[in-house]
């Protein structure tokens, strides 16, 4: 039973992108090194694709590496997704 509720609980969201598989609690926080921590971001980039997905505990961060979205992100939206005081 308990290994059921374990296995739920690392399933993936569904609408979440897409991203390594997580450990519950934790996310993915442990599969992240604390040293040269780029190398295994490009690792997943390459498995995953140019916009991946991460729990973090309880947050989920998002990875966005294909130059094309950023380039949309910054020059398109970027008064959108920036949040600054007036």
């Amino acid at each position: 039973m308990s290994l059921t509720i374990l296995a739920l609980l690392a399933l993936r969201e569904k609408h979440l992108l897409p991203g390594p598989p997580t450990l519950p609690v934790l996310g993915n926080i442990s599969q992240i090194p604390l040293k040269y921590s780029h190398f295994k971001f490009t690792k997943w980039t390459r498995q995953y694709g140019g916009i991946d997905s991460f729990n973090l505990g309880t947050g989920t961060a998002v990875v966005i590496t294909d130059r094309r979205l950023v380039k949309e992100l910054v020059d398109k939206k970027s008064s959108k997704y920036s949040i600054r005081p007036d």
